[in-house]
């Protein structure tokens, strides 16, 4: 799941950390539903130390800090990090373009019960989990990070944050 109605369906303050960690320095690539939802949790401001390119055909004036882009090879030329320091984090527009310039997927499975679901469905095969991380194009390369929550499941077990990596295969 990647969002409900626009927006993060969670608030997992260990999710935000990790993210904040990951992406530290670097470039954030995103759509405009995804800009629009951080300036509602950041009071209208980019996200900080990292430069903020928004990929959209209709917003014209960005609020400040973030550049407005037309597509995901125009944000990676404008990007003034290395390249494995840009970050696409959504939404599923972004991920759907952009994945075919990433050479590195990290995956977090966040444990959350919604009834309206958007998925990230990629076009492949429905047969795992994650139809788009086909393991002819992706091999795992481990676990990125194991976080315990304080939030318990039905039966009183911790839940559990998991973030996965994958790298490209290159033919």
């Amino acid at each position: 799941i990647i969002g409900v109605d626009g927006k993060i369906p969670w608030y997992i303050p260990e999710d935000l950390k990790n993210f904040k960690s990951l992406t530290w320095g670097g470039t954030v690539i995103m759509g405009r539903h995804t800009y629009e939802d951080i300036l509602t949790y950041t009071d209208g401001k980019p996200l900080y130390n990292r430069q903020n390119i928004v990929v959209s055909e209709t917003l014209k004036k960005p609020a400040e800090g973030f550049l407005v882009v037309n597509s995901i090879v125009e944000a990676v030329a404008n990007s003034k990090s290395l390249p494995a320091q840009n970050f696409l984090i959504g939404g599923e527009s972004i991920y759907k373009e952009g994945l075919y310039l990433c050479n590195k997927i990290i995956l977090t499975i966040v444990p959350v019960n919604t009834t309206e679901e958007s998925f990230l469905h990629m076009g492949y095969s429905r047969v795992s989990k994650f139809p788009w991380l086909s393991p002819v194009d992706w091999f795992p390369t481990g676990i990125y990070n194991f976080t315990e929550l304080k939030d318990k499941d039905p039966l009183g077990n911790p839940l559990q944050l998991k973030t996965f990596t994958y790298k490209r295969r290159f033919i």
